[in-house]
């Protein structure tokens, strides 16, 4: 892979990337993909980790997220 400056590699980062699955190929990481990419990108800032685990799909897919629900004897 080439190596890419560090603003350059932020901008690349923080605009688009997405973590992917394999499943249900048998060298997937799942059912642990999520804590996968939660440890290769910890040394990220918090923003950035954000913007790759959720920021940028729901950016791409112009999703909103609902709210949790509410319970009634909370």
């Amino acid at each position: 892979m080439p190596q890419l400056r560090p603003e350059r590699r932020r901008r690349k980062v923080e605009g688009g990337v997405q973590p992917g699955t394999a499943y249900p190929h048998s060298d997937s990481t799942w059912p642990d993909c999520i804590t996968v990419v939660k440890n290769r990108i910890k040394h990220l800032p918090e923003e950035t980790q954000y913007k790759i685990l959720r920021g940028n799909a729901e950016k791409l897919y112009r999703f909103t997220p609902a709210e949790p629900p509410v319970l009634a004897n909370a």
